[in-house]
């Protein structure tokens, strides 16, 4: 079971990483729009992020419940 706490804390280390990405991004956006830069490319950036997010969540939430499911 210690390789999947491993697994678990990896996958919690990088959702921790995209969040920040995400933050700094979504700021970014903003700033484009407001100065009426062209934004498109860093919004496209922004939903490919909120994408695998999305992704990580689903792959922690997973790992999860087969690690409480092994450990019965």
């Amino acid at each position: 079971m210690p390789s999947d706490r491993y697994a678990l804390a990896d996958v919690a280390e990088r959702i921790a990483v995209t969040e920040n990405h995400l933050q700094k991004l979504r700021h970014r956006v903003n700033r484009l729009q407001e100065e009426g830069s062209d934004a498109r490319d860093a919004q496209e950036l922004l939903d490919l992020l909120s994408g695998n997010l999305g992704e990580l969540y689903s792959r922690q939430s997973s790992m999860r419940r087969s690690s409480w499911v092994m450990g019965r």
